[in-house]
């Protein structure tokens, strides 16, 4: 059975300074076989993260020169206005990004290979990732500079938010599965220490169509009382 492709639904995101929580609001639709991705760029360390009051399950995360980035996800969130909720183990500065998705598979061909790469000197990081040609990749990034850029300009992700700040920056994305293979990128105004993290994800088994069957019996050259042949219908369906 084929899959369908999964639909993006909405963004939020916030940014968090000197604080140990954090919470920012996301629209979620009512679409089927929902999903909420989750990306945090941080300084102190992460010890909760959840939406709706349901913990984010960890696709991956980066680390390097006391700055980090997490990527996560939930399946199967409520519909409505949604609060992602981070708590860290003392103050510092966070930023938090999130996006909701439609049409995720939600068994255990979600997520194919996760990729991370670690802080540079380049202004550009390539992740590339396995997942279904009817798929997307979901990416996220963070870095001490302003994204400035955004995603890589030689491909063709789809940021779908981006917080910056002069402290820590976040944004979060996609790249249409056209391939077993995405590749995705991000670039920045200034070389310093950025994350990044990119997953596969698969679309959701297309809807079974639709239909029945209906029999029908001749009862032609047959005497059988008006109320008997009734009694042998039952919604338009021969019994």
């Amino acid at each position: 059975m084929a899959n369908v492709t999964p639909l993006f639904d909405a963004a939020g995101g916030a940014e968090y300074s000197n604080l140990t929580t954090g919470t920012h609001d996301i629209v979620v639709g009512s679409g089927n076989n929902r999903a909420v991705f989750v990306c945090i760029g941080h300084e102190a360390n992460l010890i909760s993260w959840t939406v709706n009051g349901v913990g984010v399950t960890q696709i991956g995360a980066v680390s390097a020169n006391s700055r980090q980035c997490h990527l996560g996800y939930v399946l199967a969130p409520a519909t409505g206005t949604l609060a992602v909720v981070t708590g860290m183990d003392s103050s510092g500065h966070h930023t938090t990004v999130s996006s909701a998705y439609s049409n995720v598979n939600q068994d255990d061909t979600l997520v194919g290979t996760v990729a991370s790469l670690v802080s540079g000197t380049a202004t550009v990081q390539v992740v590339t990732t396995d997942g279904a040609a009817d798929g997307l990749g979901i990416y996220g990034h963070s870095g001490t500079n302003r994204l400035g850029l955004g995603m890589e300009a030689t491909s063709d992700c789809i940021e779908r938010n981006e917080v910056s700040s002069f402290w820590m920056n976040a944004g979060i994305g996609e790249e249409p599965g056209t391939a077993p293979s995405q590749t995705m990128g991000s670039s920045f105004n200034t070389s310093d220490h950025f994350h990044t993290i990119g997953i596969g994800i698969n679309g959701a088994p297309a809807p079974a169509a639709g239909g029945g069957a209906a029999f029908f019996f001749s009862l032609a050259g047959l005497s059988i009382p008006a109320a008997t042949a009734a009694a042998l219908w039952r919604d338009g369906v021969a019994l």
